[in-house]
């Protein structure tokens, strides 16, 4: 059975916040906010898989508020997702 999960990202100078919803809108765990760094994006990344491997045939649709371009940074660090 098909799953979707919805990922919101509040996209800030030098860092973004995180929330991850299932297909009731209930939150799946507790937001994290991450640096706009090579740090952050390793674990977004790591944090996106780990919902990966624990859900089959999971698709997570991201939502970004655009502040200014700054969310550039965190639409490439997902990319290989879609």
């Amino acid at each position: 059975m098909k799953k979707e999960y919805f990922l919101g990202i509040d996209v800030s100078k030098g860092y973004a916040d995180f929330i991850l919803l299932n297909d009731q809108l209930e939150q799946i765990e507790p937001c994290v906010q991450l640096d706009d760094i090579s740090g952050g994006y390793m674990a977004l990344e790591n944090f996106l898989e780990k919902y990966y491997k624990l859900v089959p045939d999971l698709t997570i649709y991201a939502g970004f508020e655009s502040t200014g371009g700054y969310e550039r940074n965190w639409k490439l660090g997902i990319k290989r997702y879609n």
